[in-house]
């Protein structure tokens, strides 16, 4: 299970490196390139639903809530609003006892990335690595929360099969994936006060 995990935090990586080829083309304003952030994140998130670990029929666990949060904190309405469309209508298209449960853990992850990214715009909360694993755990408790509505049975077997593993592996590839693109943020921040 831990092994299945892991894999999902792989597409972390792969996100980062094209993230940082897009902000490279479009200046983070511009509205092109936000869509076009969008629908990175979406499709990463789609390519994890390809290879989920399905814990039951049509109940699935993959590494769409990183990203998702990651999406709404450093991208913004833009580009959590075209990530969550291309996730959430993806996860309703696969349908099964999770569907909209599935859905909702879509809005949840870019709601509470927007209201992390709100909250560092107020400077109430700084983006560091302990922020982060913090926010990373309250995501994923947020998630398992949202689990909590499944049948009885299956919220039994999440909470003795999956729920530790998942809240280890995740809440750190939060705190990952969001120092990696701060860093894409800020070196590109720097190259650009450089040019100017």
């Amino acid at each position: 299970m831990l092994v299945e995990l892991t894999k999902g935090v792989a597409l972390l990586l792969a996100l980062s490196l094209l993230q940082s080829f897009i902000r490279r083309y479009w200046r983070r304003d511009e509205l092109l390139g936000q869509v076009a952030s969008g629908i990175l994140f979406g499709s990463i998130c789609i390519v994890g639903m390809l290879a989920p670990i399905e814990f039951a029929p049509g109940i699935i666990f993959d590494a769409r809530s990183v990203i998702l949060s990651m999406s709404g904190l450093f991208g913004g309405p833009v580009v959590g609003g075209v990530a969550a469309a291309i996730a959430g209508g993806y996860r309703y298209s696969l349908g099964g006892g999770g569907a909209n449960i599935g859905v909702a853990v879509v809005i949840a992850c870019v709601s509470l990335g927007l209201l992390y990214r709100f909250a560092n715009h107020k400077n109430w909360i700084k983006i560091g690595f302990i922020q982060l694993l913090a926010f990373g755990f309250i995501v994923h408790l947020f998630v398992l929360f949202l689990f909590m509505q499944l049948p009885p049975d299956v919220v039994q077997k999440i909470m003795n099969d999956i729920a530790v593993p998942f809240v280890l592996v995740f809440s750190p590839a939060v705190a990952f994936l969001g120092l990696l693109l701060l860093d894409i943020n800020n070196r590109l921040d720097t190259e650009a006060a450089l040019v100017d």
